[in-house]
C-alpha cells in the first residue's frame, strides 16, 4: 500500500479506532487530505488523467461508430463503452469526497449491469433476432457445466436448445440492473440509519443476508454471460464475440469479487489506519478505488480496441433474415417489435421505423 500508514492505537483521543460504517460518514475532508499527504493529490491527478484518457477514447469510438457501424447497432455500443470511463469518474469521485464511496459505487455498479444489458440486446442482433438466434441454436445441446455456477458438475445433463431456454439465458442477463439497483438501494438506507456494518460476516449480520441476493443477482447474470458465449459458438466468430464478452465477465467478477473481499478485509482491520486519524475501512475504499482505477484503465482500452474494428459496418444477418423471413420481425423478450408487414415490398421501405430486438433501425436504412 502506497500510504506511510500506522496502526491505531487504542486511546480514547484516536478518531478512527472506532471502525464502525458511522466512521466513514463523520470523517472529515480536511483530515482525509491531510492523512493522505501527497498521497491524495496523485491519486486525485491519476483519477482525472484516467477519466479523461478513457472518455477521449469513448469519444473518438462514437466519431468511428457513426462512420463505420451500422446504425442497428451503434446504440448498445455506445452504451458498452461508455461503462468504462463511467466507472472510472465514480472511483476518482470517492478520493476528493470520501463519503461518497457507497452511492457512487451504487450508481458504477447499476450502470454497469445496464451495460451488461445492452451487451444481451447487441448479442440478439449479431445474430439477427431473438429468432435467428433460436434457428441457429435450437436442438444443440444446452451446456450447463459453465462457471461460475456449475463449473465444478460435469455430469449436469445437457437438454436441448428450445426458446425457453433462451430466454431463461436472455431473462438472467436483464435481471442484473434491477437487482443491483434493489440491493443498493437497501444498503444505503440501512447505512444511513446505522443497521448495517459493512463486511460484517457474523451470523446474525443484516450484511450477510444482503449479500446472499448480491451473490445470487450477479453469480446468475456471469452464468448467463457465459451462456450467452456458449451458444454464440461456431455462430459469431467474425464479430470476435469471446472477447467482447470476456472483458464483460472479467469486470462483473472483478468488481464484485474484489468488492467483496476488501469489504470484509476492511472491517476486521486488516487495512491499518492512516496517520490514527483515517479508519480501516476508509483505508480500504482509497485503496480499492485506486484498483479500480488501474483496471478500468486496461479494460477500457482492451474494449475500446475491440469495437473499433469494422465487423459491425453492416447488419448481415439482418439483412440475411428479413430476406428469408420479411413478412415477420420477431419479438424480443420483455421488448416490444413491429410483427407484421402488409406485403414483401413493404418490408423493404417501411415509412415508419422498425424495432428489431430492442434497437430502431430507421427508414433511411436499407436492410432488405
Amino acid at each position: 500500500i502506497f500510504f506511510k500508514m500506522s496502526y491505531c492505537n487504542t486511546s480514547d483521543n484516536c478518531p478512527a479506532k472506532d471502525n464502525t460504517s458511522c466512521a466513514l460518514y463523520n470523517l472529515d475532508n480536511t483530515l482525509y487530505r491531510e492523512a493522505l499527504g501527497p498521497w491524495y493529490w496523485t491519486l486525485v491527478v491519476i483519477g482525472f488523467a484516467v477519466t479523461l484518457a478513457l472518455y477521449g477514447l469513448f469519444c473518438e469510438s462514437i466519431l468511428y461508430s457513426r462512420r463505420n457501424v451500422h446504425r442497428a447497432f451503434r446504440r448498445h455500443i455506445y452504451w458498452i463503452t461508455s461503462v468504462y470511463p463511467f466507472m472510472a469518474l465514480m472511483s476518482t469521485i470517492p478520493v476528493i469526497v470520501p463519503e461518497a464511496n457507497e452511492i457512487c459505487n451504487a450508481v458504477k455498479v447499476t450502470y454497469m449491469c445496464t451495460g451488461i444489458a445492452h451487451f444481451t440486446d447487441l448479442t440478439l442482433l449479431m445474430f439477427g433476432s431473438e429468432e435467428a438466434m433460436l434457428r441457429s441454436t435450437e436442438g444443440s445441446p444446452m451446456n450447463l457445466d459453465v462457471g461460475p455456477a456449475f463449473c465444478c458438475l460435469p455430469c449436469l445433463p445437457k437438454p436441448p436448445i428450445t426458446k425457453r431456454s433462451n430466454n431463461i439465458v436472455l431473462y438472467l442477463c436483464y435481471q442484473l440492473p434491477f437487482t443491483q439497483a434493489m440491493y443498493y438501494i437497501t444498503v444505503i438506507i440501512l447505512l444511513s440509519n446505522g443497521k448495517i456494518n459493512i463486511g460484517n460476516m457474523s451470523g446474525n449480520s443484516t450484511y450477510v443476508w444482503l449479500q446472499l441476493l448480491n451473490f445470487f443477482s450477479f453469480g446468475f447474470g456471469v452464468y448467463a454471460l457465459n451462456m450467452l458465449a456458449y451458444l454464440a459458438k461456431g455462430h459469431l466468430e467474425h464479430y470476435t464475440y469471446e472477447k467482447k464478452s470476456m472483458s464483460l465477465r472479467y469486470l462483473v467478477l472483478v468488481t464484485k469479487l474484489q468488492s467483496f473481499a476488501l469489504d470484509i478485509m476492511g472491517n476486521y482491520g486488516v487495512f491499518p489506519c492512516i496517520g490514527c486519524i483515517i479508519s480501516s475501512r476508509i483505508t480500504k475504499q482509497t485503496v480499492e478505488n485506486g484498483i479500480y482505477l488501474a483496471e478500468m484503465l486496461v479494460l477500457g482500452i482492451f474494449t475500446y480496441y475491440q469495437y473499433h474494428q469494422k465487423e459491425f459496418d453492416k447488419a448481415s444477418h439482418l439483412e440475411v433474415f428479413l430476406q428469408n423471413d420479411p413478412e415477420r420481425i420477431p419479438e424480443a423478450p420483455g421488448r416490444t417489435a413491429l410483427n407484421h408487414r402488409s406485403d414483401k415490398s413493404h418490408a423493404s421501405t417501411s415509412t415508419n421505423s422498425s424495432i428489431i430486438g430492442s434497437c430502431f433501425v430507421p427508414e433511411d436504412e436499407t436492410i432488405a
